[in-house]
C-alpha cells in the first residue's frame, strides 16, 4: 500500500480528493448524468447541511436503499464525514428484510430511491424524522415540515 494514503480516514481521502480533482469527473451513469468531484463535494456537504439543521445528531443510524446511481455515493459519504452511522440496505432485500433491519436499528433517518419507496410500509415511514428521496435528494419527510431539494 502507498505510505503517502496508509494514514488516512475516510474523511481524508474524500477531502484531498476534492482538492486534487475537483474539475475531474467522480461518477456517472451511461449516457447520463456526470458529476465532478467538485460538485460531488457541494451536494455532500449540503446534505450534511441539512441533516445539522435537523438536529440529526452524531452517531443517528441513516438507513440508505438506493441503487447504483451518483447520489447513492452522495448519502453514504454525506452520513459518515458527519459522523453518523449509514446503514446501507441493498435494493434487493424484500420488504420484509427491510423492514426487519429498520426496526432493529431503530433509523431516524432513510435516504431511499424512488422505486424502492414502494417497500417502505407507512409505519415504518411513521417512526422516522426524515424521509429523502435519493434520486432528487428531495425531503418527502421533515418533522419540521420543509421541503428542500439538495441543488
Amino acid at each position: 500500500m502507498n505510505s503517502e494514503f496508509s494514514e488516512l480516514t475516510l474523511a481524508d481521502l474524500y477531502s484531498k480528493s476534492l482538492l486534487d480533482f475537483s474539475d475531474r469527473p467522480a461518477f456517472s451513469l451511461l449516457k447520463k448524468e456526470s458529476l465532478t468531484y467538485k460538485e460531488f463535494g457541494v451536494k455532500v456537504d449540503s446534505l450534511v447541511e441539512v441533516l445539522n439543521s435537523r438536529d440529526i445528531p452524531e452517531g443517528e443510524k441513516i438507513a440508505i436503499l438506493g441503487g447504483n446511481m451518483p447520489n447513492w455515493v452522495v448519502s453514504y459519504f454525506a452520513t459518515t464525514i458527519s459522523s453518523r452511522v449509514a446503514v446501507p440496505l441493498l435494493p434487493d432485500f424484500t420488504a420484509f428484510e427491510i423492514v426487519n433491519i429498520l426496526e432493529h436499528c431503530e433509523a431516524k433517518v432513510l435516504i431511499v430511491a424512488k422505486k424502492l419507496l414502494y417497500k417502505i410500509p407507512d409505519h415504518i415511514k411513521g417512526r422516522l424524522s426524515m424521509l429523502i428521496i435519493m434520486d432528487t435528494l428531495e425531503i418527502q419527510k421533515d418533522i419540521h415540515e420543509a421541503k428542500l431539494v439538495i441543488p
